[in-house]
């Protein structure tokens, strides 16, 4: 299951960088939060992962679907928060909705790998993401 969603992000990687920063974004969202954007780039790359989560969780809150999808990526392939599917399901929609295209071809490959059960328990968090405060 892991082999088939490393295999999605994989062409990625060959091609381009796959934790994504969004320069508009980023600007926006520097007086919002405490860390930007790049900044959870530059954490990431050092491999401190919570740090990167951090820096992306309150930019995701507000609508940056750079940090969306790199949560996403992070929960898919267990980077700094245990591998789920579901949550790294949610986050991608999230992306995707927000116009990340990697998140919408992301996402059909992080679907194939989940229960009907699964499905609907992310789309039950997607909601709630979008109905209690973006939590």
């Amino acid at each position: 299951m892991r082999i088939l969603i490393l295999l999605a992000f994989a062409t990625t990687f060959v091609f381009g960088p796959q934790i994504l920063s969004s320069t508009d974004a980023v600007a926006q969202q520097r007086s919002k939060t405490e860390c930007t954007v790049r900044e959870g780039v530059e954490f990431y790359r050092q491999r401190n992962y919570g740090q990167a989560l951090r820096c992306w969780e309150e930019t995701a809150r507000h609508g940056n679907s750079a940090a969306q999808f790199n949560i996403a990526r992070m929960y898919a392939l267990g980077e700094g928060v245990p591998f789920n599917k579901m949550e790294a399901y949610k986050w991608m929609t999230i992306a995707s909705r927000a116009g990340r295209p990697e998140a919408t071809k992301a996402l059909t490959s992080i679907k194939k790998n989940m229960s009907p059960e699964e499905i609907a328990e992310a789309e039950s968090r997607i909601r709630r993401f979008y109905t209690e405060g973006r939590r």
